[in-house]
């Protein structure tokens, strides 16, 4: 395993401790159905990966952490569950479908895509909700993602796709939270009353 990788998955469980904490002291608010598909579908393509001797080890740890992350959400937050989150649930399905009859490199595929579309909760959340995103920790994520893609030992789905899909999942993510903070920020300083 290269040491990018190694270096990888101790970030990617570490940044897992302080978001953990954030949550659970209600400084960060985390959408529950978000976490609990990524760890689903992170299992998956985890298992993929496994199967396929590729570049699995961030995956393992992101399933872990993303696990421990809903057990953290659900101790703290209220739970949402709408029909989009069941639709992500018929791709947690439809991934394992797509690896039975079609084999573990196109289940990496869907696997990656579909935490892609799992994403779009936490995403809307950030958007709505931009002071309780973490945006350091993110951050820290896509490095994580990023020394990943680059240990990967050769250009293919198997040691790629994956970190690289993650990487820009983590920017969108610090990107619209950052973008929303400013916007907010510069909104409410043009609403001051002058004087104040």
């Amino acid at each position: 395993m290269s040491p990018l990788i190694v270096a990888s998955t101790i970030l990617s469980l570490t940044l897992y401790l302080p978001l953990c904490w954030l949550i659970l002291k209600g400084k960060s608010e985390q959408n529950f159905a978000t976490w609990l598909l990524w760890g689903a579908l992170d299992g998956i393509t985890a298992a993929t990966l496994i199967v396929q001797n590729g570049n699995y080890a961030m995956t393992v740890a992101y399933t872990i952490g993303s696990l421990i992350t809903v057990l953290c959400i659900a101790r703290r937050q209220p739970m949402a569950w709408t029909r989009f989150e069941s639709f992500v649930t018929f791709l947690v399905f439809l991934c394992l479908v797509v690896w039975w009859s079609a084999g573990a490199w196109t289940a990496t595929i869907a696997g990656t895509l579909a935490v892609c579309v799992a994403s779009i909760p936490q995403i809307a959340h950030t958007y709505r909700e931009p002071i309780k995103m973490p945006v350091l920790i993110f951050a820290g994520y896509f490095v994580a993602n990023l020394l990943s893609f680059l240990g990967g030992k050769s250009w293919s789905v198997e040691e790629r796709f994956y970190p690289g899909c993650a990487a820009i999942l983590c920017v969108i993510l610090v990107v619209v939270a950052l973008s929303r903070r400013f916007s907010l920020k510069t909104t409410n300083k043009a609403a001051m009353p002058i004087g104040l």
